[in-house]
């Protein structure tokens, strides 16, 4: 029992650490390459509370959401990186934006 908490807590953790890689490697090859059309409205004046690079996290949001779905045994491998995605999502949300 004490070990499985300790494997899914690694988990979440390193994913979460992943997850910085990701978005870094996400935000330099994809949103500044064939992405830009939904990031650049990251890099203008805007005046709304959404704009176009908002889509991002939605798409991050549902990979995360179909790791939950994906993960037939429940609280498996698959459930706990999702876990560690929505919590790099929060963290991202608190902190950078």
């Amino acid at each position: 029992m004490l070990m499985t908490i300790l494997v899914n807590t690694l988990v979440v953790i390193a994913t979460v650490v992943l997850m910085e890689l990701v978005a870094n490697l996400t935000h330099r090859y994809v949103m500044h390459g064939f992405g830009w059309g939904w990031h650049r409205s990251h890099h203008e004046s805007s005046t709304g509370r959404w704009e176009k690079n908002d889509l991002y996290a939605l798409v991050f949001a549902a990979i995360s959401i179909a790791l939950f779905w994906l993960d037939e045994n429940r609280y498996g491998v698959l459930w706990w990186v999702a876990v560690g995605m929505t919590l790099y999502g929060v963290l991202y949300s608190v902190f950078h934006d």
